[in-house]
């Protein structure tokens, strides 16, 4: 936990939910294999709340999704005795809890101000769920957070890779600059083609280094579009 002016950090980061707590949940579909079901960021201020928490975001899962690979009847086949389609993707559409009113804004987040080498008052980075999806590919979901002396930034990023079919990068950011009176909240979307992103990796003496597609850092600068999806703030009272 943080605090700084009149705001609280605080994350939460425990092992991966036993059966008994999965069951609890009763969502009617498998979990990700790697489900942090405790681990949560709250943010509070006396004119704001945030919650990004592991069960909330599962819990949204959408019934179904169009993604389809090799292996679809395998999927199929396994998870008949479950009581309803799931999206096996585990795209969330979640992106966090505020109960604050949020309007259309044209403000933009200040990335000359994040990238300055300014001191790091708290940083955490807390997994939400993780998943192989049955070895055809990789699901992710995880928050970070940095407050410096002018300002926070939470980011909040699914990212999906199914191997042979795309890439699909979800990121929900918010910001606020401590001498301002508002929230910012940017949600935006990256998306490609998994082949035309084999032709984009770095070749070695044995040919594509392969394990660039796993690197969520390299798939998030090298996918050119990012689509802004929405682009708010709420108001706070210094």
């Amino acid at each position: 936990m943080a605090q700084y002016k009149n705001w609280e950090f605080d994350s939460v980061k425990k092992p991966i939910f036993n059966q008994t707590e999965i069951d609890n949940l009763q969502l009617g579909f498998p979990v990700p294999e790697m489900f942090f079901g405790h681990n949560q960021l709250s943010i509070k201020h006396p004119q704001f709340e945030l919650l990004l928490n592991a069960s909330e975001a599962i819990g949204m899962v959408p019934e179904a999704t169009e993604i389809r690979v090799v292996h679809s009847k395998h999927w199929k086949d396994k998870n008949l005795e479950i009581s309803k389609p799931y999206d096996w993707t585990y795209q969330t559409p979640y992106i966090g809890s505020c109960q604050n009113v949020f309007e259309d804004t044209e403000t933009q987040i200040d990335l000359e101000k994040l990238m300055r080498n300014d001191p790091i008052l708290f940083y955490d980075h807390i997994v939400l769920f993780e998943d192989e999806l049955g070895d055809c590919g990789t699901v992710q979901m995880d928050v970070r957070i940095r407050v410096m002396p002018s300002c926070f930034l939470v980011l909040l990023r699914h990212f999906l890779r199914v191997d042979g079919v795309l890439f699909r990068i979800r990121d929900v950011r918010w910001y606020h600059e401590f001498d301002t009176a508002h929230v910012i909240r940017e949600i935006t979307e990256k998306k490609s083609d998994y082949d035309q992103m084999v032709r984009k990796l770095p070749f070695t003496q044995n040919g594509p280094d392969l394990s660039m597609l796993t690197d969520v850092q390299w798939v998030c600068k090298t996918i050119p579009d990012t689509r802004l999806v929405s682009l708010q703030k709420c108001k706070v009272k210094l």
